[in-house]
């Protein structure tokens, strides 16, 4: 079977993967990096099954539609160089820097993105 799941995180993208089972996160990763060895499992979550053999993917046995809260949450990073007497002081320095907006990160300190679903009480 052709099994084509999407993905997101740092990377975004699909990949089909032949197997004669749903392959888990772990396969589908290393699938992933075998063509692409310049990046890490990390790059690579949110794995989302999209077809089988050419189809829509079966509906599973979790439940009945329903309403759903999905947050998002993205992630920025930036590092600062600072001298410092020790690691508190250091992050004591650079608070105060953000504090006082001397840091400010945007979509070019992007570095990914995490989707949660929960049941919406009925």
């Amino acid at each position: 079977m052709k099994y084509l799941f999407t993905f997101s995180e740092i990377n975004h993208g699909s990949i089909t993967v032949e197997a004669d089972h749903r392959p888990d996160d772990g396969e589908i990763i290393e699938r992933i990096l075998e063509g692409m060895a310049n990046y890490k499992d990390t790059d690579f979550k949110n794995f989302r099954l999209v077809e089988v053999d050419g189809a829509a993917p079966p509906a599973t046995d979790e439940g009945s539609a329903g309403n759903y809260e999905v947050t998002i949450t993205e992630t920025l990073q930036k590092t600062v160089t600072v001298m410092a007497t020790d690691q508190c002081e250091a992050e004591e320095m650079v608070q105060d820097e953000w504090d006082n907006q001397d840091h400010i990160l945007d979509a070019d300190h992007f570095k990914g993105v995490r989707f949660e679903a929960v049941p919406v009480a009925a």
